[in-house]
């Protein structure tokens, strides 16, 4: 039998207001993350794939309300975050961390490195006063950083650097669920391998579920246990990773392995047509939201949206032709 999960997301929708380019229009309401649900399991890793724009960074973010949702249910261990009252919210998001994108702009500049780690210890007060140098200074280790790098500032370090002391952030107040939102894509190619072991190590070591947000396929393979592709706000296959890389039942899955460089020729998938261009097509309002650049588009297509359904064990996918891809 499965575990509980940790996180529970049911039907989540978020909406970015528009505002009135003239004084009588009304504003409106641009939907981004549209009717999302899935689960992360303990000790898992669920990766979160999809082109810029597709909304995997707003999920993230309304999952620990940094941003507002519209609707819908986030249960973190059965607490449903979206009711929850400020204070408690509060004291509950030491155990749900998130490392950000760009180790740059994510630390503050007028901190120490030790600062940085720190202020999250003191937020929650986790520990007495004279105990923190102590644990932040464990934590540094950890991480692989210098027993000197407390006392620098965040511009005298590296990039790679800089992502360290986001994970050593996040890892300080010892967190159960952890985010991490593109760790790697503003690093140089020689960093990125040393920051995806650590964070997988500390992973492990820590029994952390964690959500690992990128849109470098092979990475995604070589860290998750399963994969949420989404699409203009939509999963559109969701399913173990190796299930979904060998066998992918929706033309977009298809499309991202096709453009996923390979090492050699001779790896190559065979290839689909290409994705038709956007402005080729009309769009339909009720039907998939894919079939205006899908190659294998049919009357249906413009219909109906079609919703994830099982296509094998653990294996969805929203696509109403999905068995003439397996």
């Amino acid at each position: 039998m499965k575990p509980p999960p940790v996180l529970d997301v049911i039907d989540l929708c978020v909406e970015f207001a528009q505002g009135r380019r003239l004084p009588w229009q009304r504003p409106t309401a641009i939907p981004v993350v549209r009717n999302v649900s899935f689960t992360v399991r303990p000790n898992e890793i669920v990766g979160l794939v999809g082109e810029s724009g597709s909304g995997k960074t707003t999920l993230s973010r309304a999952l620990l309300r940094l941003l507002p949702a519209s609707s819908g249910t986030v249960r973190f261990e059965g607490v449903d975050l979206l009711t929850l009252p400020a204070a408690e919210m509060r004291r509950l998001r030491r155990r749900m961390q998130v490392i950000f994108q760009d180790p740059y702009t994510s630390l503050n500049p007028r901190m120490s490195a030790a600062d940085n780690i720190a202020e999250g210890i003191r937020l929650q007060r986790l520990c007495a006063r004279h105990e923190i140098a102590s644990r932040v200074a464990a934590v540094m280790a950890q991480v692989g950083l210098p027993a000197d790098a407390g006392s620098r500032f965040p511009h005298e370090f590296s990039g790679g650097q800089r992502q360290r002391i986001g994970i050593a952030r996040a890892l300080a107040v010892e967190p159960d669920f952890l985010i991490a939102d593109e760790p790697v894509s503003a690093l140089d190619m020689s960093i990125q391998a040393q920051i995806l072991n650590l964070l997988m190590e500390q992973q492990e070591q820590r029994q952390l579920a964690m959500l690992f947000i990128g849109h470098d396929l092979s990475v995604i393979r070589h860290v998750c246990n399963r994969v949420i592709v989404m699409y203009r706000g939509r999963i559109v296959e969701t399913g173990p990773v190796e299930t979904l890389f060998r066998h992918p039942a929706h033309p977009y899955t298809q499309a991202l392995l096709d453009a996923a460089p390979v090492s050699h020729p001779a790896m190559r998938r065979q290839q689909l047509p290409p994705l038709v261009e956007p402005g080729e097509r009309q769009s339909s309002p009720n039907g998939c939201p894919f079939a205006v650049r899908c190659p294998h588009r049919i009357a249906a297509c413009d219909e109906v949206l079609p919703a994830l359904r099982h296509i094998g064990h653990d294996h969805q996918a929203a696509c109403i032709r999905s068995e003439v891809f397996r």
